[in-house]
């Protein structure tokens, strides 16, 4: 369980990076 929950974290962190560059 914690680590699905790390690899859903890392996922969201990949999305909100990818939104912030495209922003930018």
């Amino acid at each position: 369980m914690v680590a699905e929950k790390s690899c859903n974290k890392s996922l969201i962190v990949t999305f909100f990076v990818r939104g912030i560059s495209q922003t930018f």
